[in-house]
């Protein structure tokens, strides 16, 4: 019985405060959102794709990453990417293979592995993540705060 009670009164809790619902609902995926666009926010303003060449693997670790090589009017260009993104695994990828690049028109010094659409989808998906997932999360602890609180 005392489950049923918990769940009621966070119910209430959720859907009594709109202001609060709101804040949580809207501000989490938002927050996800400003992070995400902190850390590609400059391949964002006039990207270009393009393709590399892998040069070295890094496989072992928590994040296998990968060098690759690019050239935009003669020149060439480097860069390290996430091995998530190769089409192969990490350990099967090999020195010379063809990879997605997106760099900066202006600036092709500025590059990441992969390409725009991969990272918009990444933040379709975070978005979702974090209305479906992360938002219920908060607003639990904050039932719960107020709980032990009062």
């Amino acid at each position: 019985m005392a489950l049923k009670e918990f769940v009621a009164a966070y119910w209430r809790f959720v859907v009594g405060n709109r202001k609060r619902t709101g804040y949580v609902v809207i501000g989490v995926p938002l927050a996800l959102l400003v992070l995400w666009l902190v850390d590609v926010h400059p391949v964002l303003f006039d990207p270009v794709p393009a393709e590399g060449i892998v040069t070295a693997t890094q496989c072992a670790g928590k994040t296998p990453t990968f060098d690759y090589r690019f050239e935009v009017s003669g020149n060439a260009y480097v860069g390290r990417g996430h091995a998530k993104i190769l089409p192969d695994s990490c350990s099967d990828t090999w020195s010379g293979a063809p990879v997605e690049v997106t760099y900066l028109r202006d600036y092709p010094s500025v590059s990441i592995g992969g390409s725009m659409r991969a990272w918009w989808g990444n933040l379709g998906w975070l978005t979702l993540f974090g209305c479906a997932v992360v938002a219920p999360f908060v607003l639990l602890l904050m039932f719960l705060r107020e709980r032990v609180d009062g």
